[in-house]
């Protein structure tokens, strides 16, 4: 049997494509080291087979997964000094090492150089190349960046996803002041573009409320609560286009491209030109939006002083009648259910202001609640996952009947509970002194 085996070692070499599998296998294992010690010691120094580009393409993958940055890039190198010729999976494995990276300056820096590269040699990338580029901009950058990139996918006649609007949201969170106001407005013109949003969307939407704030929240008013109509047209064109782009982007070329371009731009714009409206102008003009008759001063003086509210502080809202007839009757206030801004139509000409939106169980609020997000969801077929329902328990107001009821509806989805969601509930019931509480969860 040893006089076999020695005669099999001794046999022929074995070819670039054996390697590969075996270096994919090894990696999809979580074994990254041995993949490249297989490739560097048995392949190239012991039995010296010529590697292949699909050679260094599935170990910079494996680098790329973990955000070995330096090694990722010295097999690049490698690569290229040996006359192989990169691949889009060459170049995307790259991006997603530098946005996987620990080191998030230098990830960037590594990025930014390499897209410079592509740059001044014409390289076309696909969309999945982009999406990596997009992810290193949301993970090691902010926001205007990835609308940097977003605008040459678009140049370049790529179709926008569900995946591209993802990365957009990863960098909104990225604001911790601002984040949650721009993740609606995203959201806004992500549903106005006809697109869907799938379960990882949503959960993104929830670590939004979660790790973020709305901003000056006289601003959040004007650019949440507009009429649906107001700076859409443009966005409504292009989805029109959408699947013409699809079948001619090539033929149509830089006229379809333009047209999206502007589309972007407008995105831009309405995300970050108004941070240089002045509030005392967004006032004025909210004001003049809602219309108040000149012969009615007392209900104007609700809307200018924001007092009309609906309980939660989340949204403020008025019916000119019911406050008229409480008026005159008392000062108590009408208080109503709340609209929820992940729905496609934006509320009601009764909404006039966004009021406190202080803490994660407010900015829920303001997507409905646990049963209005929820509801949302179904009804764009997104499946809530256990990661959905831990975001939510860290979102409901403490000892509240949505906290109290997230089990029962956990079940009825029919989710298997972790032990993450079983100590999240314990962390909240122990930060609010509810001992007896965190142990009856226990």
């Amino acid at each position: 049997m040893e006089e076999i085996g020695e005669k099999l070692r001794r046999g022929p070499k074995n070819t670039p494509y054996w390697y590969f599998l075996k270096c994919k296998a090894l990696i999809k294992e979580d074994k990254l080291a041995e993949a490249l010690e297989l490739f560097e010691v048995q392949m190239l120094k012991e039995e010296r087979v010529q590697p292949e580009e699909s050679n260094y393409t599935i170990l910079m993958g494996g680098c790329g997964r973990v955000g070995y940055v330096k090694k990722a890039f010295r097999l690049y190198n490698d690569m290229k000094k040996r006359g192989l010729i990169p691949t889009d999976a060459t170049y995307t494995a790259l991006f997603n090492a530098c946005a996987e990276s620990p080191w998030k300056d230098s990830g960037l820096q590594s990025a930014l150089k390499l897209r410079q590269q592509l740059k001044s040699k014409n390289q076309e990338l696909n969309l999945i190349t982009y999406h990596a580029l997009l992810k290193v901009c949301a993970l090691c950058s902010d926001l205007r960046m990835c609308f940097d990139v977003l605008k040459e996918i678009v140049h370049k006649g790529h179709i926008v996803t569900t995946e591209t609007f993802s990365f957009l949201l990863m960098g909104c969170i990225k604001d911790s002041e601002n984040g949650f106001r721009y993740a609606l407005q995203v959201w806004q013109q992500m549903t106005r573009f006809g697109i869907k949003a799938d379960s990882h969307i949503y959960n993104l939407m929830l670590r939004a409320a979660r790790d973020c704030g709305i901003g000056d929240p006289v601003l959040a008013s004007q650019v949440l609560l507009r009429p649906t109509e107001e700076n859409s047209s443009q966005l409504r064109l292009a989805s029109g286009r959408q699947k013409q782009r699809v079948r001619n982007q090539r033929k149509k070329g830089s006229e379809s491209a333009a047209t999206v371009q502007l589309d972007v731009e407008a995105m831009e714009k309405q995300l970050f030109q108004e941070n240089s409206v002045q509030p005392e102008q967004l006032v004025k003009q909210q004001n003049k939006d809602v219309n108040w008759p000149e012969t009615e001063p007392v209900l104007a003086g609700l809307a200018n002083a924001n007092i009309v509210h609906s309980g939660t502080g989340a949204l403020m809202r008025s019916d000119q009648n019911q406050i008229e007839q409480q008026a005159s009757r008392s000062h108590n206030l009408h208080f109503c259910n709340l609209p929820n801004l992940l729905d496609s139509k934006m509320p009601d000409a009764a909404v006039v202001s966004l009021g406190t939106v202080a803490t994660p169980s407010d900015r829920l609020a303001l997507m409905g609640g646990v049963e209005g997000f929820l509801s949302k969801m179904k009804e764009d077929n997104a499946e809530p996952t256990i990661k959905t329902f831990t975001l939510l328990a860290e979102l409901t107001e403490p000892q509240s009947p949505s906290e109290s009821s997230l089990l029962a509806i956990l079940d009825k989805h029919k989710v298997k509970v972790d032990v993450t969601f079983f100590n999240t509930l314990i962390r909240k019931k122990s930060k609010q002194g509810d001992l007896e509480g965190a142990k009856v969860t226990f």
